[in-house]
């Protein structure tokens, strides 16, 4: 029967966006005197919004202006976002065939709004009919919120979405809203992880997106 709403995760499922994340936290960092961390390390903090990487860079540092820290790093990315940042390959192709066979294409995605609208329509232009990125006041990604949102404007039902992502805040994101769930392998989170978090379907190569989306 297929999947008529495809809703693509951003950092880590379509975009290697980590190296770009990692030099404004540490530009951050630095012009607030703390010292730069290493890029292994801020992966494993991204997923949940910038104020929650900005958080967990800090826990052990003694940081209390965090609005501060917010205002720098978000200076600095939007300057720079796309510098370092590039499409998985074959994730550009894949998204672009399921375009063409009648799916819809959405990302949601815990970044802030202005930056993920830089980046999709710089490496992704076109090709998404509604881009939905942190916005002041509305609920985070696993809330369903955002979901409901993009299935009501898009007029499609939940059980015939289906979310991609590299997470589990992704995996959380579909329970709770109740549509289905595709988890890639290529991104922030290991194999094992996703699967002690519930992974119900591992993709590993863009190319099995599109049957998986399609049949």
């Amino acid at each position: 029967m297929g999947y008529k709403l495809a809703i693509f995760d951003l950092d880590g499922t379509i975009l290697y966006t980590i190296e770009d994340l990692a030099l404004s936290m540490n530009a951050t960092r630095v012009a607030v005197g703390l010292e730069p961390q290493e890029v292994p390390a801020i992966m494993g903090m991204v997923g949940n919004g910038i104020r929650k990487l900005i958080d967990r860079s800090t826990a052990s540092d003694k940081v209390n202006d965090k609005e501060l820290l917010y205002k720098i790093f978000m200076e600095h990315y939007e300057k720079h976002c796309t510098e370092h940042t590039y499409p998985y390959e074959g994730v550009f192709e894949a998204v672009r065939t399921i375009r063409e066979a009648g799916v819809k294409t959405a990302v949601l995605t815990n970044k802030p709004m202005v930056p993920s609208k830089i980046l999709t329509d710089h490496f992704f232009p076109g090709m998404f009919d509604m881009v939905i990125g942190n916005r002041e006041g509305y609920p985070l990604k696993p809330d369903p919120f955002c979901v409901l949102e993009i299935t009501g404007k898009l007029s499609t039902p939940a059980d015939r979405t289906v979310i991609i992502g590299d997470s589990e805040v992704d995996i959380r994101t579909a329970q709770n809203s109740g549509t289905g769930i595709l988890s890639v392998t290529w991104g922030f989170k290991t194999e094992d992880f996703l699967r002690e978090n519930g992974a119900v379907k591992l993709i590993s190569n863009p190319k099995d997106l599109i049957s998986s989306i399609l049949s």
